[in-house]
């Protein structure tokens, strides 16, 4: 059973709205297809594969920030003072 999208507002088994999606059997949905009120979906278990279009992903970089300070704290900073 195809997926479709209606295109417009109509009533059909119930009111169906612009851009409803609904499962309808084959022959409804070429009818409704060629009566231009719906648009039927490619069903997404029979489309072929497609590849991403994201780059593959690269090594991991190093490091390359400095490494702490030597007593563990944030540099210029003085306890008590002023931070001069």
């Amino acid at each position: 059973m195809p997926t479709v999208e209606a295109l417009t507002g109509f009533d059909h088994h119930g009111p169906r709205r612009r851009g409803a999606q609904w499962s309808a059997s084959d022959q409804t949905a070429k009818d409704l297809s060629r009566a231009g009120l719906v648009r039927i979906l490619p069903d997404p278990a029979k489309a072929p594969a497609q590849r991403s279009s994201a780059s593959p992903q690269g090594r991991a970089s190093r490091q390359t920030t400095a490494g702490a300070s030597k007593r563990g704290g944030k540099r210029g900073t003085q306890k008590g003072g002023s931070g001069k």
